[in-house]
C-alpha cells in the first residue's frame, strides 16, 4: 500500500488506497464497515436485524462473477488490523447515475435498459436495501457497474420492489 486517502464519499469512513507490487499499481475502495444492530431507525423507515458489512461486498462480488454480472472484484484483506474488503476501483468513469440523469444523457437506450434491469435483478437477489444513484458508475464506454454492496443479502423472503 503505497498510499491512503478519504474514498470522497458515503457515510462509513472508507478509504481510496493504491497499491502496487512493483510492476502493477492500482487503486482500491476499503471498506471496514462491520455494524450489526437490533434495530435500525434512519428517519421515518426503520428495520430490525440490521446489518452493515464489508463482508457482503464480497459475496456481491462472488455471487455476481457467477451470473456474469459486472461489479468489481473485491477481496477480503487486513486494513489498520481490521477486517476489510478492498475493492478494485473502477477506472474511466464518466460519471454516477445522478449526474447521468441530471444531463438526461441515456446512450445507447436498449443497452441502458438492459443493464439497469440486470441491476434491479441483482438486486433483488442479494435484498441490496441501499442501491442509490451515487453506486451506480457508468464507465466512458457506457458500461454500468454496482459498487456498494455492505446493506445487502437481508433476510427478508418478500421482493423489495416488486414492480420492478
Amino acid at each position: 500500500m503505497v498510499q491512503s486517502r478519504d474514498a470522497g464519499s458515503g457515510v462509513t469512513g472508507s478509504r481510496r488506497v493504491t497499491l502496487s507490487d512493483g510492476s502493477l499499481t492500482h487503486d482500491a475502495h476499503v471498506q471496514v464497515v462491520d455494524i450489526q444492530r437490533t434495530s435500525f431507525q434512519a428517519g421515518k423507515a426503520s428495520e430490525f436485524n440490521f446489518k452493515d458489512s464489508c463482508r457482503f461486498n464480497i459475496a456481491g462480488y462472488r455471487l455476481a462473477t457467477l451470473l456474469g454480472i459486472r461489479v468489481p472484484m473485491s477481496v477480503q484483506r487486513t486494513y489498520d488490523g481490521n477486517r476489510a474488503s478492498f475493492t478494485w476501483w473502477v477506472d474511466d468513469v464518466a460519471m454516477d447515475e445522478s449526474a447521468r440523469l441530471k444531463a438526461s444523457f441515456r446512450g445507447d437506450p436498449e443497452r441502458t435498459a438492459r443493464q439497469m434491469l440486470v441491476m434491479r435483478a441483482f438486486d433483488e437477489l442479494i435484498q441490496n436495501v441501499d442501491r442509490n444513484k451515487g453506486n451506480l458508475l457508468w464507465t466512458k464506454d457506457w458500461t454500468l457497474w454496482l459498487i456498494d454492496h455492505t446493506r445487502a443479502f437481508r433476510l427478508n423472503k418478500q421482493l423489495l420492489k416488486r414492480d420492478d
